[in-house]
């Protein structure tokens, strides 16, 4: 229609804010919107609690983090401080330790009034005898009185008419029972037994059976007074002794005494001076020889020693040397009493101790007692805390020093370890070290139970998508969810028609445009040219010029 060159090209629309500080200017090199906009720096934390989230409305840093209030107090010994670390306020308080139970009935409930442990238990009263033979004991093992008394147990039956009744006023069993009365006896031999079993009396009792003969001469006859079979035989008479070695022995077998007696045999000599001669008195031989006797001493030191060669007293007597002298003090002077050289020397007594190490020992080339005692040396200190002080008593030296006690723990990590340098416990108990977080999310609180750091942090939660392009990744910096989701850009037109609606079910822009129907010719020379920049059908054809006549 114009016949001249239209300028189809269009400058690229400028982009639409995705981020508040997006800055779009345009680049004519590159012919395109340079975004030239930066996200302003995240401040860095000046206390524990301090959390900046970024604001899209202001474009800035806002500070949401607030202190943690201090808790109210629960407990009566609650004490909180504040923990700059775990940012949170810690509970130093501990409650007052519940005392040990002295009494079972001990019963101790903390007052949060006083705050102390106040002890309501009360020992159970005793309770009243009931049976006769009830015996109340407290026990402290169940805190209760226990019945200890038992009845006595119903005696077992000793004999068959046995009859135990219980006597509530004795408290025993009395036996009510009464045996048969044994019968009389008919025959000497009668025996009557009580049978527990029928609870009568049997006759056990039978009539003895006639002895064998033992010796040749018996002859038993049965005696009904003494029950028993009487052996009137008897044996004959014992024979007079004529000599006195006769030794008459019963013969069994003639029934008759035999003489087995032999006169005894004359002894030798032992003594020179023995002399045998036989007793019929004493049926034996008597030793009438006698030793002479023997002299009297005229010295002190005469020894008579029978000899039996010659049967006389030989003098084998000896004075006594004088004896050398043995120690310095030694006096020698012979007892004509006992016979025996007499030490009249004495030595010098022993002196007396002064001090408990004095120890004296006699001195045998001066003839006195010398002082070789020495008090002991003082022990050197094996502890730090040894004390040595002498003892005049035992002599020695005491150790006065006692290690001081090893302190109680206060907290759960003290480790009290002996300082030998300075005599002292030493703590060398120290707080575990709060782990460094791992997660942006944890928080470390101490565990004084556990004497660990308990992580009591938990990550949020993801959230749930809103949009179809939504994706939630979890952001370690800022301890939350960032959607880094973005809806796909609308795609640039590549034809007039195109027409993009964006479809929420596949997340992606649907094209909606259809280019126009070319149009049908109506004259023979239309010739229709699609137009991009009307996005129309042109006609460009045109009607030969109608030839000049010739």
């Amino acid at each position: 229609n114009t016949c001249a060159w239209d300028n189809t090209g269009v400058q690229a629309v400028k982009p639409e804010k995705v981020n508040c500080w997006d800055n779009f200017v345009f680049n004519t090199n590159t012919c395109a919107w340079d975004n030239t906009g930066v996200q302003a720096a995240k401040p860095e934390k000046v206390n524990c609690w301090d959390n900046f989230v970024f604001n899209t409305n202001t474009c800035a840093w806002d500070n949401i983090g607030v202190q943690a209030t201090q808790p109210e107090k629960v407990n009566c010994w609650d004490t909180f401080v504040f923990n700059t670390n775990t940012c949170t306020w810690d509970n130093t308080g501990v409650q007052a330790v519940k005392p040990e139970k002295v009494n079972c009935w001990d019963n101790f409930v903390f007052n949060t009034n006083t705050c102390a442990w106040d002890n309501t238990g009360v020992q159970a009263v005793k309770p009243e005898k009931v049976n006769c033979w009830d015996t109340f004991v407290f026990n402290t093992s169940s805190c209760a009185w226990d019945n200890t008394g038992v009845q006595a147990v119903k005696p077992e039956k000793v004999d068959c008419w046995d009859t135990f009744v219980f006597n509530s006023n004795t408290c025993a069993w009395d036996n009510t029972g009464v045996q048969a009365v044994k019968p009389e006896k008919v025959n000497c031999w009668d025996n009557f037994v009580f049978n527990s079993s029928t609870c009568a009396w049997n006759n056990t009792g039978v009539q003895a059976a006639k002895p064998e003969k033992v010796n040749c001469w018996d002859n038993f006859v049965f005696n009904t007074n003494t029950c028993a079979w009487n052996n009137t035989g008897v044996q004959a008479a014992k024979p007079e002794k004529v000599n006195c070695w006769d030794n008459f022995v019963f013969n069994t077998n003639t029934c008759a005494w035999d003489n087995t007696g032999v006169q005894a045999t004359q002894p030798e000599k032992v003594n020179c001076w023995d002399n045998f001669v036989f007793n019929t008195n004493t049926c034996a031989w008597d030793n009438t020889g006698v030793q002479t006797v023997k002299p009297e001493k005229v010295n002190c030191w005469d020894n008579f020693v029978f000899n039996t060669n010659t049967c006389a007293w030989d003098n084998t007597g000896v004075q006594a040397v004088k004896p050398e002298k043995v120690n310095c003090w030694d006096n020698f002077v012979f007892n004509s009493n006992t016979c025996a050289w007499v030490n009249t020397g004495v030595q010098a007594a022993q002196p007396s101790k002064v001090n408990c190490w004095d120890n004296f020992v006699f001195n045998t080339n001066t003839c006195a007692w010398d002082n070789t005692g020495v008090q002991a040396v003082k022990p050197e200190k094996v502890n730090c805390w040894d004390n040595f002080v002498f003892n005049r008593n035992t002599c020695a030296w005491d150790n006065m020093g006692v290690q001081a006690s090893k302190p109680a723990k206060v907290n759960c990590w003290d480790t009290f370890v002996f300082n030998t340098n300075t005599c002292a416990w030493d703590n060398t108990g120290v707080q575990a070290v709060k782990p460094e977080k791992v997660d942006c999310w944890d928080t470390f609180v101490f565990n004084r139970n556990t004497c660990a750091w308990d992580n009591t942090g938990v990550q949020a939660v993801k959230p749930e998508k809103v949009n179809c392009w939504d994706n939630f990744v979890f952001n370690t910096n800022t301890c939350a969810w960032d959607n880094i989701g973005v809806q796909a850009t609308q795609p640039e037109k590549v034809n007039c028609w195109d027409t993009f609606v964006f479809n929420t079910n596949t997340c992606t822009w649907d094209n909606t445009g259809v280019q126009a129907v070319k149009p049908e010719k109506v004259n023979c020379w239309d010739n229709f040219v699609f137009n991009t920049n009307t996005c129309a059908w042109d006609n460009t054809g045109v009607q030969a010029v109608k030839p000049e006549k010739v």
